[in-house]
């Protein structure tokens, strides 16, 4: 509990005096200026009087920077002619220096602690707002030096900053995984097409890549995939979609043509022309100075983001082949 001090009745000697001269009066009700010393009094001397003291200047005395009547006298009186200033020095005796020198002893500890950190928050709540925002000695200094006292003190904003880059990241991740195994809606990856006499090609991530008839029939012998159980070779209606003509195929992605064994795992996926550029969003929010809302807002975009994507993950079924077009055996 914040200890309280009283010291409404405690008086020093200089206090005493001021008290004692605020009660000196002219007679008739006048006060007398408080400049003027305790021994400043009337006097019955005519050689010893202000009116013949060298302080005297027209009824106001330089030495007590004060106006005084003429007729009074203090000790500090000198002539015209003389020279010296005698110093006056009061002095008491036993009895009377209890009476005008406080000799108790007062209370020299700090209060406790705790006192002074209420202080200074009150202070502190009271003068808030005239702080400046940027400076030595404002806002700014106050948060930064705290921060350099708490111990690995981490900002909760850097925290969900650094939570939403990497959302990001695995967004990005997630898309260019599902674009690097994209494939055609009708003709899934290692599908073989074919028009009878004119062409044949295979389906590789939604493109389709022709194959040169030669490389074709010698890829086709060693893939066991094209083998029945007693080991000979499938017809080519039992591994291929068969085509009449190249209509339906001429709509399809092409890729580069197979023309030797190497081709097959020779082809390159080509970047999304509608993708944004992850990396420069990344930068872009590190450069950035977000507040609460700002990033409360870019959170819910991502979230949104995540849910789309999320609702792609199933792949599209292929449509009901029409079989006036082309023919599977």
């Amino acid at each position: 509990m914040a200890r309280k001090y009283d010291n409404k009745n405690i008086l020093t000697p200089a206090e005493r005096k001021r008290q004692s001269k605020e009660k000196k009066r002219y007679p008739g009700g006048a006060a007398i200026p408080k400049n003027l010393p305790e021994s400043y009094n009337s006097s019955i001397s005519e050689n010893k009087q202000c009116f013949g003291c060298k302080f005297n200047h027209k009824g106001f005395c330089t030495n007590w920077k004060a106006p005084i009547k003429i007729e009074y006298v203090c000790n500090s009186w000198a002539s015209p002619s003389s020279t010296s200033l005698r110093l006056q020095t009061e002095q008491y005796g036993t009895i009377s220096l209890k009476d005008n020198i406080d000799t108790t002893f007062s209370e020299f500890a700090k209060p406790p602690i705790d006192e002074d950190i209420e202080q200074f928050f009150q202070i502190y709540r009271e003068i808030f707002y005239d702080i400046p925002k940027r400076g030595t000695q404002s806002h700014t200094t106050l948060v930064e030096d705290g921060k350099d006292y708490i111990e690995d003190y981490v900002d909760p904003k850097d925290t969900t900053i650094t939570a939403l880059l990497n959302k990001v990241e695995a967004l990005q991740e997630q898309i260019q995984e599902e674009f690097s195994t994209q494939s055609h809606p009708f003709y899934p990856d290692g599908s073989i097409l074919h028009i009878p006499y004119v062409e044949i090609g295979i389906m590789q991530n939604g493109k389709y890549r022709k194959i040169k008839w030669s490389t074709w029939l010698t890829w086709s012998d060693a893939n066991p995939n094209f083998k029945k159980e007693d080991g000979s070779k499938k017809s080519i209606s039992d591994i291929a979609y068969i085509f009449e003509n190249n209509s339906a195929i001429s709509t399809i992605p092409k890729g580069e043509e197979i023309r030797t064994i190497n081709d097959f795992n020779d082809y390159n996926i080509e970047a999304p022309s509608d993708i944004l550029n992850f990396n420069k969003i990344k930068n872009s929010i590190d450069q950035q100075r977000l507040d609460l809302a700002e990033i409360e807002i870019l959170r819910q975009l991502l979230d949104t983001k995540e849910t789309t994507v999320g609702n792609n993950d199933q792949p599209d079924q292929p449509a009901p082949r029409d079989r006036t077009s082309y023919s599977r055996g």
